[in-house]
Protein backbone atom coordinates (compact mmCIF):
# COMPACT_ATOMS: atom_id res chain seq x y z
CA UNK A 1 0.00 0.00 0.00
CA UNK A 2 1.74 2.93 -1.34
CA UNK A 3 1.57 5.55 1.29
CA UNK A 4 3.14 8.72 2.06
CA UNK A 5 3.33 10.81 5.47
CA UNK A 6 4.95 14.25 5.23
CA UNK A 7 7.17 12.86 8.84
CA UNK A 8 7.27 9.31 8.28
CA UNK A 9 7.98 9.03 4.64
CA UNK A 10 6.96 6.15 2.30
CA UNK A 11 6.58 2.90 3.94
CA UNK A 12 8.53 0.26 2.54
CA UNK A 13 6.39 -2.46 1.19
CA UNK A 14 6.61 -6.31 2.25
CA UNK A 15 7.18 -9.30 0.00
CA UNK A 16 3.61 -11.20 -0.50
CA UNK A 17 5.35 -13.93 1.45
CA UNK A 18 5.25 -12.35 5.03
CA UNK A 19 3.01 -12.71 7.68
CA UNK A 20 1.11 -9.85 8.65
CA UNK A 21 -0.35 -11.20 11.90
CA UNK A 22 2.93 -11.48 13.43
CA UNK A 23 3.57 -8.94 16.19
CA UNK A 24 5.95 -5.89 15.89
CA UNK A 25 7.10 -4.66 18.97
CA UNK A 26 3.65 -4.23 21.13
CA UNK A 27 2.12 -3.96 18.04
CA UNK A 28 -0.65 -6.89 17.60
CA UNK A 29 -2.10 -6.89 14.11
CA UNK A 30 -5.20 -8.58 15.21
CA UNK A 31 -6.48 -5.55 16.59
CA UNK A 32 -10.33 -7.01 15.49
CA UNK A 33 -9.97 -10.36 17.76
CA UNK A 34 -12.34 -9.50 20.70
CA UNK A 35 -12.85 -13.32 22.27
CA UNK A 36 -10.31 -14.61 24.30
CA UNK A 37 -8.69 -18.00 24.75
CA UNK A 38 -10.99 -20.22 27.03
CA UNK A 39 -8.03 -21.60 28.21
CA UNK A 40 -7.40 -18.18 29.79
CA UNK A 41 -10.89 -17.90 31.22
CA UNK A 42 -11.59 -18.54 35.12
CA UNK A 43 -13.44 -22.29 34.89
CA UNK A 44 -16.30 -22.48 37.14
CA UNK A 45 -15.80 -26.28 36.95
CA UNK A 46 -12.52 -28.52 36.55
CA UNK A 47 -14.78 -30.30 33.98
CA UNK A 48 -14.89 -26.66 32.37
CA UNK A 49 -10.83 -26.42 32.70
CA UNK A 50 -10.59 -29.81 30.56
CA UNK A 51 -13.06 -28.65 28.30
CA UNK A 52 -11.26 -25.69 27.23
CA UNK A 53 -7.50 -27.53 26.93
CA UNK A 54 -9.74 -30.23 24.65
CA UNK A 55 -11.12 -27.35 22.16
CA UNK A 56 -7.47 -26.29 21.87
CA UNK A 57 -6.17 -29.46 20.88
CA UNK A 58 -8.95 -29.58 18.31
CA UNK A 59 -9.58 -26.15 17.00
CA UNK A 60 -7.24 -23.78 15.91
CA UNK A 61 -9.63 -20.28 15.89
CA UNK A 62 -10.24 -18.73 19.04
CA UNK A 63 -13.54 -17.91 18.07
CA UNK A 64 -14.73 -21.95 16.93
CA UNK A 65 -13.05 -22.84 21.12
CA UNK A 66 -15.17 -19.40 22.57
CA UNK A 67 -18.48 -20.52 20.88
CA UNK A 68 -18.00 -23.88 21.63
CA UNK A 69 -17.43 -23.03 25.40
CA UNK A 70 -20.01 -20.80 25.79
CA UNK A 71 -22.36 -23.42 24.69
CA UNK A 72 -20.62 -25.58 27.70
CA UNK A 73 -21.25 -22.44 30.11
CA UNK A 74 -24.71 -21.65 29.13
CA UNK A 75 -25.44 -25.37 29.97
CA UNK A 76 -23.75 -24.56 33.49
CA UNK A 77 -25.86 -21.49 34.36
CA UNK A 78 -29.19 -23.22 33.70
CA UNK A 79 -28.60 -25.56 36.17
CA UNK A 80 -26.71 -23.39 38.68
CA UNK A 81 -24.06 -26.81 38.87
CA UNK A 82 -21.29 -28.58 37.07
CA UNK A 83 -22.28 -29.80 33.70
CA UNK A 84 -20.34 -32.98 34.03
CA UNK A 85 -22.63 -34.47 36.28
CA UNK A 86 -25.81 -33.62 34.45
CA UNK A 87 -27.70 -36.77 32.73
CA UNK A 88 -28.83 -37.51 29.26
CA UNK A 89 -32.47 -36.72 30.32
CA UNK A 90 -31.29 -33.42 31.59
CA UNK A 91 -29.83 -32.42 28.96
CA UNK A 92 -32.60 -33.09 26.45
CA UNK A 93 -34.89 -31.37 28.53
CA UNK A 94 -32.09 -28.50 28.20
CA UNK A 95 -32.09 -28.78 24.50
CA UNK A 96 -35.94 -28.93 24.46
CA UNK A 97 -35.91 -25.63 26.66
CA UNK A 98 -33.92 -23.85 23.97
CA UNK A 99 -35.81 -24.42 21.21
CA UNK A 100 -39.15 -24.45 22.09
CA UNK A 101 -39.09 -21.21 25.08
CA UNK A 102 -36.37 -19.50 24.25
CA UNK A 103 -36.64 -20.15 20.45
CA UNK A 104 -33.26 -20.04 19.83
CA UNK A 105 -31.87 -19.79 15.48
CA UNK A 106 -31.57 -23.16 14.36
CA UNK A 107 -27.89 -22.51 13.62
CA UNK A 108 -27.18 -21.63 17.61
CA UNK A 109 -29.53 -25.02 18.34
CA UNK A 110 -27.50 -27.18 16.06
CA UNK A 111 -23.80 -25.24 17.94
CA UNK A 112 -24.88 -26.06 21.16
CA UNK A 113 -25.92 -29.70 20.35
CA UNK A 114 -22.31 -30.22 19.06
CA UNK A 115 -20.94 -28.80 21.64
CA UNK A 116 -22.65 -30.69 24.18
CA UNK A 117 -21.95 -33.86 22.34
CA UNK A 118 -18.53 -33.24 22.17
CA UNK A 119 -18.55 -32.15 25.84
CA UNK A 120 -20.10 -35.49 26.99
CA UNK A 121 -18.92 -38.10 24.78
CA UNK A 122 -15.42 -36.47 23.87
CA UNK A 123 -14.92 -35.42 27.21
CA UNK A 124 -16.76 -37.46 30.13
CA UNK A 125 -16.64 -40.68 27.97
CA UNK A 126 -20.39 -41.22 27.69
CA UNK A 127 -21.48 -43.33 25.11
CA UNK A 128 -22.91 -41.27 22.17
CA UNK A 129 -26.22 -40.35 23.72
CA UNK A 130 -29.45 -40.75 21.17
CA UNK A 131 -30.72 -37.41 22.52
CA UNK A 132 -27.69 -35.83 20.40
CA UNK A 133 -29.03 -37.55 16.97
CA UNK A 134 -32.60 -36.63 17.61
CA UNK A 135 -32.11 -32.82 17.30
CA UNK A 136 -33.32 -31.65 13.97
CA UNK A 137 -32.97 -27.53 13.46
CA UNK A 138 -33.10 -26.66 9.83
CA UNK A 139 -32.74 -23.10 8.61
CA UNK A 140 -35.58 -21.02 7.49
CA UNK A 141 -34.57 -19.87 4.25
CA UNK A 142 -35.80 -16.02 3.84
CA UNK A 143 -35.15 -13.36 1.45
CA UNK A 144 -33.09 -10.69 2.78
CA UNK A 145 -33.64 -7.33 2.49
CA UNK A 146 -31.43 -5.93 -0.02
CA UNK A 147 -30.18 -2.28 0.05
CA UNK A 148 -29.90 0.10 -2.42
CA UNK A 149 -27.55 2.68 -3.49
CA UNK A 150 -29.37 5.62 -2.13
CA UNK A 151 -29.91 3.54 1.31
CA UNK A 152 -26.49 2.66 1.65
CA UNK A 153 -25.42 6.32 1.05
CA UNK A 154 -28.12 7.40 3.84
CA UNK A 155 -26.68 4.99 6.24
CA UNK A 156 -23.06 6.62 5.77
CA UNK A 157 -24.04 9.65 5.76
CA UNK A 158 -25.57 9.46 9.03
CA UNK A 159 -22.12 7.99 10.24
CA UNK A 160 -20.47 11.41 11.66
CA UNK A 161 -16.90 10.06 12.74
CA UNK A 162 -14.51 9.10 10.31
CA UNK A 163 -12.72 6.21 12.05
CA UNK A 164 -16.50 4.35 12.06
CA UNK A 165 -17.54 5.34 8.54
CA UNK A 166 -14.51 4.67 6.96
CA UNK A 167 -14.26 0.62 8.06
CA UNK A 168 -17.87 0.42 7.58
CA UNK A 169 -17.74 1.53 3.68
CA UNK A 170 -14.65 -0.73 3.45
CA UNK A 171 -16.95 -3.59 4.63
CA UNK A 172 -19.59 -3.00 1.65
CA UNK A 173 -16.99 -2.59 -0.79
CA UNK A 174 -15.34 -5.63 0.07
CA UNK A 175 -17.71 -7.91 2.16
CA UNK A 176 -15.70 -7.93 5.15
CA UNK A 177 -16.23 -8.86 8.66
CA UNK A 178 -16.29 -6.53 11.27
CA UNK A 179 -13.16 -8.10 12.72
CA UNK A 180 -11.58 -8.96 9.19
CA UNK A 181 -11.78 -5.33 8.45
CA UNK A 182 -10.27 -3.75 11.75
CA UNK A 183 -7.36 -6.42 11.68
CA UNK A 184 -6.20 -5.09 8.46
CA UNK A 185 -2.68 -4.03 8.35
CA UNK A 186 -0.78 -1.62 5.39
CA UNK A 187 0.49 -4.86 3.93
CA UNK A 188 -2.72 -6.40 3.29
CA UNK A 189 -3.68 -3.63 0.80
CA UNK A 190 -2.36 -4.31 -2.75
CA UNK A 191 -3.55 -0.60 -3.94
CA UNK A 192 -1.56 -1.17 -7.38
CA UNK A 193 -3.38 -4.28 -8.10
CA UNK A 194 -6.99 -3.29 -6.94
CA UNK A 195 -6.55 -6.23 -4.23
CA UNK A 196 -7.03 -6.91 -0.46
CA UNK A 197 -5.58 -10.05 1.40
CA UNK A 198 -8.03 -10.75 3.88
CA UNK A 199 -5.82 -12.96 6.48
CA UNK A 200 -6.77 -15.45 9.17
CA UNK A 201 -10.95 -14.89 8.13
CA UNK A 202 -13.74 -17.71 8.80
CA UNK A 203 -12.19 -20.75 9.57
CA UNK A 204 -8.39 -19.38 9.79
CA UNK A 205 -8.59 -19.02 5.81
CA UNK A 206 -7.00 -16.26 3.71
CA UNK A 207 -8.40 -14.75 0.66
CA UNK A 208 -7.96 -12.02 -1.22
CA UNK A 209 -11.10 -9.84 -2.75
CA UNK A 210 -10.94 -6.93 -5.39
CA UNK A 211 -11.34 -3.74 -3.81
CA UNK A 212 -12.08 -0.21 -6.18
CA UNK A 213 -9.12 2.09 -6.32
CA UNK A 214 -11.71 5.23 -4.61
CA UNK A 215 -11.50 2.77 -1.53
CA UNK A 216 -7.76 2.45 -1.80
CA UNK A 217 -7.66 6.20 -1.54
CA UNK A 218 -9.90 6.88 1.14
CA UNK A 219 -7.72 4.22 3.25
CA UNK A 220 -4.56 5.90 2.22
CA UNK A 221 -5.99 8.95 3.44
CA UNK A 222 -7.10 7.90 6.55
CA UNK A 223 -3.99 5.93 7.26
CA UNK A 224 -2.15 9.42 6.32
CA UNK A 225 -4.52 10.83 9.42
CA UNK A 226 -2.68 8.58 11.99
CA UNK A 227 -0.03 7.00 10.52
CA UNK A 228 0.12 3.98 13.06
CA UNK A 229 3.08 1.70 11.68
CA UNK A 230 0.96 -1.21 10.75
CA UNK A 231 -2.49 -1.14 11.25
CA UNK A 232 -5.13 0.46 8.97
CA UNK A 233 -7.42 1.34 12.16
CA UNK A 234 -5.94 1.44 15.08
CA UNK A 235 -7.73 2.44 18.49
CA UNK A 236 -6.95 6.22 17.98
CA UNK A 237 -8.57 9.27 19.72
CA UNK A 238 -11.05 8.99 21.95
CA UNK A 239 -13.47 6.16 19.98
CA UNK A 240 -13.78 2.18 20.32
CA UNK A 241 -12.11 1.29 17.70
CA UNK A 242 -13.31 -2.13 18.28
CA UNK A 243 -15.88 -4.57 16.87
CA UNK A 244 -18.66 -3.48 19.90
CA UNK A 245 -17.99 0.54 19.18
CA UNK A 246 -18.83 -0.16 14.98
CA UNK A 247 -21.52 -2.38 16.10
CA UNK A 248 -23.36 0.29 18.48
CA UNK A 249 -21.99 2.82 15.73
CA UNK A 250 -24.30 0.97 13.24
CA UNK A 251 -27.03 0.10 15.93
CA UNK A 252 -27.24 4.11 16.28
CA UNK A 253 -26.63 4.46 12.19
CA UNK A 254 -30.30 2.78 11.46
CA UNK A 255 -32.40 5.21 13.41
CA UNK A 256 -33.25 7.42 10.23
CA UNK A 257 -33.25 4.40 8.07
CA UNK A 258 -36.83 2.55 6.58
CA UNK A 259 -38.58 0.74 9.30
CA UNK A 260 -37.55 -2.77 8.01
CA UNK A 261 -34.03 -1.04 9.16
CA UNK A 262 -34.44 0.69 12.54
CA UNK A 263 -32.60 -0.55 15.34
CA UNK A 264 -31.24 -3.58 13.65
CA UNK A 265 -28.20 -4.69 15.59
CA UNK A 266 -24.59 -3.80 14.28
CA UNK A 267 -23.56 -6.97 14.02
CA UNK A 268 -26.90 -8.38 12.33
CA UNK A 269 -26.88 -5.39 9.74
CA UNK A 270 -23.37 -5.81 8.78
CA UNK A 271 -24.20 -9.60 8.17
CA UNK A 272 -27.54 -8.90 6.91
CA UNK A 273 -27.52 -6.13 4.65
CA UNK A 274 -24.13 -4.57 4.55
CA UNK A 275 -22.00 -7.69 3.45
CA UNK A 276 -24.27 -8.93 1.30
CA UNK A 277 -25.07 -6.47 -1.34
CA UNK A 278 -23.06 -5.52 -4.39
CA UNK A 279 -21.84 -1.96 -3.94
CA UNK A 280 -21.28 0.36 -7.02
CA UNK A 281 -19.75 3.48 -7.78
CA UNK A 282 -19.32 3.92 -4.00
Amino acid sequence: MAIKSPGNGHIPPVSSTSTPTASIGKISAKAGSHRSDPLLYDHPWPSMAEFAKLLALRYDTVATRHAYYRAVRLIHEHFGRDPATLSESEVRDYLLYVKTVKRWKPKTVRQSVAAARMFFVGLEGHADWIVFSRVRAKDHDELPVVLTREQVRQLLVHVRLRRYRIPLKLIYCCGLRISECLSLTIHDVRGRENKLWVRAGKGGRDRMVPIASPMVEDLRKYWAFHCHPLLIFPNVGQGRQTPEGVRECMHRATAPMPLELQGVPGEEFVKRYLRHVTPRGM
